[in-house]
């Protein structure tokens, strides 16, 4: 498989499948060959699908000499990994891999165009696998300071925030707190307990420590809200935390950031 895109997919796809059927495993020894069995099962699936045309090397697929699960849990992992998608896109993952409805069924299901089922199937694929990757050591810390956000939200942004690279940490909303000088990007929300974002925003310039320091600033799209933003010094403002755009904003940030050090 060429594309790393739907290798990744295919390895999510797996992975549901493992959980879906994970009451039939007796055996742990066996865990590593049923995962190839599964695998292969699934690419054959997809041949079938028309979404490649040629069989490539299923008979010569490399047989690991390490047992690659360690002592972790799959269904736990995966389990765990299905709690930070939104629940509507994880009724959707259910639904299309361990249920096995259709794109159609599901659409007719949910009320809404197959497009946007495939949308939703695709963001949770792409949420499950940030999930699943541990963030790597010494990835530069991004602060997260916002209120009033869902629990979706919240998890859409940190979901953001690792896959552009960065270490996500919530910092203290209380009005005395200090910004953390480590940071090498804030994240403020449209309020921040009791302080705006943009109060956030000017406070992080005025510091020497921070002064320097990228700032993605979420707000209304009110023609004057945006010109404040930008007049006190925003490297992003944004209008909605839940955006599917957030991510791709992040990692142009990052490559910006990247680019001039």
């Amino acid at each position: 498989m060429e594309d790393p895109n739907e290798a990744e997919d295919l390895v999510q796809e797996c992975l549901l499948a493992l959980h879906q059927h994970r009451a039939s495993l007796r055996d742990p020894t066996s865990l590593l060959p049923w995962c190839r069995t599964v695998l292969r099962n699934l690419y054959r699936q997809r041949l079938r699908r028309r979404w490649y045309t040629e069989l490539r090397g299923l008979a010569d697929l490399p047989i690991s000499a390490t047992e690659p699960w360690g002592s972790v849990d799959a269904s736990l992992t995966v389990e765990g990994a299905l709690e930070t998608v939104a629940p509507r896109v994880r009724r959707v993952l259910r639904e299309f891999y361990l249920v096995g409805h259709t794109v159609a069924v599901i659409s007719e299901r949910e009320g809404r165009p197959e497009g946007t089922i495939k949308r939703w199937l695709h963001e949770g694929r792409e949420a499950l696998r940030m999930a699943l990757t541990e963030t790597p050591e010494g990835a530069p810390l991004a602060c997260i300071y916002a209120s009033g956000w869902m629990d979706d939200t919240r998890r859409h942004v940190e979901n953001a925030l690792r896959e552009a690279g960065y270490r996500a940490e919530w910092g203290a909303l209380n009005e005395d707190a200090a910004l953390s000088p480590e940071a090498a990007l804030f994240v403020l929300g449209e309020q921040a307990g009791p302080r705006s974002g943009l109060e956030l925003l000017l406070a992080v310039r005025h510091a020497e420590a921070t002064a320097n320091t990228a700032v993605v600033l979420f707000g209304p799209g009110r023609e004057s809200a945006v010109l404040a933003a930008w007049q006190a010094g925003a490297d992003c403002y944004l209008t909605d935390p839940s955006s599917p755009e957030v991510p791709h904003f992040l990692r142009q940030l990052r490559a910006a950031a990247e680019s001039v050090a």
